[in-house]
């Protein structure tokens, strides 16, 4: 971070058991630019390349957006974690 085309956004937490996640990047204003399914790596991580595109994929512009990364657990349980992400074109 701060990256020009894409970028790699890794999670690693201490679930015990399967799990899916999900991350959504918003721009500042609330509004969600993007949404997609993490590839799990193993049993405490997952990843997921983000391009700078919007979910129609235009290609988004430079600024600071939000990302949020959502993990349920087999028990239906979520938590979420947020950061920043820059993006200059």
């Amino acid at each position: 971070n701060p990256f020009s085309s894409e970028t790699t956004i890794r999670f690693q937490h201490n679930i015990s058991g399967p799990f899916e996640a999900n991350v959504v990047i918003f721009d500042m204003q609330g509004r969600e630019i993007s949404s997609q399914p993490m590839e799990i790596r193993d049993m405490q991580t997952a990843e997921v390349v983000w391009d700078g595109r919007d979910t129609n994929g235009n290609v988004v512009g430079t600024g600071v957006y939000i990302c949020a990364v959502r993990t349920t657990d087999a028990q239906g349980r979520t938590s979420d974690v947020r950061g920043k992400l820059a993006l200059i074109r």
